[in-house]
């Protein structure tokens, strides 16, 4: 018979058998955090070659974007008040009161908080956070910007809290070493057709000014001022500038210059280029199983044989190497205590080399 078809069950047996799947879900769901915060305590992450315990979650673990985001954040905060795991299990908390109250939870209040929260209601955990964390500041108003193409810009500033309507881009890193804290809401991007997106997110004066310097300095390429064709000409202008500045990208790239720096953490332009396309803009580290870390952003140029032990800056020597990752290779090389003093020293002086001369950032 179909396991799911359940026509054939008596009344008092499905609800009975209803209320006993609810509380092997709620045991479950701890048990899943208890695993989540564990592993993301370890960044066992990083051998599996993810640059953070999000896209893990989305790509290995096949979590939704917005489960990943709620399940994540409300691991970290039960990993600092076990109570949480208890709550979640016993029904006393779910899954969205973890996440509201997050941002609220601290040694001197997390356990009352937590106690206070059991069994309510969002509007009744809603007003409690009102009382206890009176604002007197409302969200910025969203300022709506359409576009001769009806390209739409509208709210979004990245607050703590839970994770809504997201996309998959790291924002802040968190306090733990290499990793990217992904639990925070971002502006919105959908598809709304064929190679079409609409981008909602809200802007400051200043920025408004630009805008509308810039749709003035384009009024004969731009007649309209197209708020979309401002903006793509915007992006491949800083996208050039930046494309220069990380990797040195040039179409008419000057000849080697003979004498070479005395630094021997400088990396020159042609080298930083030839790194950049043959590894494609790409983190380079693989796991064991052969998997290549996916990630395109916070890259660094790391030596092969670190600066620190004669490694020099050739293009055999180099690779692109994520933060994460780079601060991970840094700690099986070196030690992890011997990477985590140098961290604390380069927090007391910025200008310290935290990865041991390992990296440079692309």
């Amino acid at each position: 018979m179909d396991a799911y078809q359940l026509s054939h069950l008596a009344d008092e047996t499905l609800v009975r058998d209803l209320k006993s799947l609810v509380a092997r879900d709620r045991a479950n769901t701890a048990a899943l955090l208890a695993h989540l915060a564990e592993v993301d305590e370890r960044r066992l992450y990083l051998p599996a070659a993810y640059p953070s315990m999000y896209l893990y979650c989305v790509e290995e673990l096949g979590f939704s974007e917005e489960a990943a985001h709620k399940r994540i954040r409300a691991a970290r905060a039960a990993r600092r008040f076990p109570l949480i795991f208890e709550a979640v299990a016993d029904g006393k908390l779910n899954l969205s009161a973890v996440v509201m109250l997050a941002s609220y939870l601290t040694e001197s209040n997390g356990q009352d908080l937590l106690r206070a929260a059991f069994g309510l209601r969002r509007a009744e955990l809603e007003e409690l956070i009102a009382r206890r964390f009176p604002s007197t500041e409302l969200m910025p108003i969203a300022i709506a910007l359409r576009s001769a193409r009806n390209g739409e810009v509208s709210p979004g500033t990245p607050e703590p809290g839970t994770a809504g309507d997201t996309v998959t881009t790291p924002l802040s890193p968190s306090s733990a070493p290499g990793r990217i804290d992904f639990t925070t809401p971002r502006q919105k991007v959908s598809a709304i057709a064929p190679e079409r997106y609409a981008l909602q997110l809200s802007v400051g004066q200043k920025t408004i000014e630009k805008l509308r310097y810039a749709q003035s300095l384009l009024s004969h390429g731009v007649p309209e001022g197209a708020i979309d064709q401002v903006v793509d000409r915007a992006l491949d202008a800083l996208i050039e500038k930046l494309e220069r500045r990380k990797f040195a990208a040039t179409s008419r790239p000057r000849q080697a210059r003979r004498r070479a720096s005395d630094d021997p953490r400088h990396i020159p332009a042609a080298v930083k280029r030839a790194v950049w396309e043959r590894d494609h803009g790409r983190c380079t580290f693989v796991s064991e199983q052969g998997e290549r870390c996916p990630a395109h952003s916070r890259l660094e140029f790391d030596h092969a044989d670190p600066v620190a032990r004669g490694g020099g800056a050739t293009v055999g020597n180099l690779r692109l190497r994520c933060r994460a990752h780079n601060q991970y290779a840094a700690e099986r090389m070196f030690g992890a205590e011997f990477m985590k003093e140098k961290r604390e020293r380069a927090q007391a002086s910025p200008g310290a080399d935290v990865n041991a001369g390992c990296q440079a950032r692309a």
